[in-house]
């Protein structure tokens, strides 16, 4: 019945978030060490920059400094981006869960084509937030690792 198919949705959902929350630690897992280490890392380098170029040294700390705002703007699209991802994700997953509890009906009406058309189309608006979601994260990733070395 009725609540059958609420619990069901229910329990789905909860495997979406937890399979969501793995791949945020997955993530940020990584950039755990940064946390001490950047610090630090920012600290030696100029002071080895400014030991080895002087005050040529402050225009590679200017760089820098001009990309911790793009950086913020990167992450704050990340999360914007993953949003609707999960969004989109929640609606795919519901109407799985709809069209399972109701397959009888589905096959008899023969709905299989409707139901699959929209449940593919939601796939791709999540698979699209996907592809945004990692160029971000690249991108992200690039400012962090790879720009440092440049400036």
């Amino acid at each position: 019945g009725k609540r059958g198919r609420s619990s069901a949705f229910a329990s789905v959902s909860v495997i979406n978030i937890l399979s969501t929350d793995t791949t945020q630690f997955l993530i940020c897992l990584p950039l755990l060490n940064q946390v001490w280490a950047a610090p630090a890392q920012i600290m030696l380098a100029t002071y080895f920059l400014f030991d080895l170029l002087g005050y040529a040294a402050l225009v590679g700390i200017f760089i820098l400094a001009l990309m911790a705002p793009v950086s913020w703007w990167i992450n704050d699209a990340m999360q914007r981006c993953r949003t609707r991802q999960m969004e989109v994700s929640d609606r795919r997953v519901k109407l799985c869960s709809e069209v399972l509890a109701g397959i009888r009906v589905v096959k008899y009406m023969s709905w299989e084509k409707k139901f699959t058309r929209q449940i593919l189309t939601l796939r791709e608006k999540e698979l699209f937030y996907i592809k945004r979601f990692t160029f971000l994260f690249a991108s992200s990733l690039y400012c962090l690792l790879v720009l440092p070395v440049f400036a």
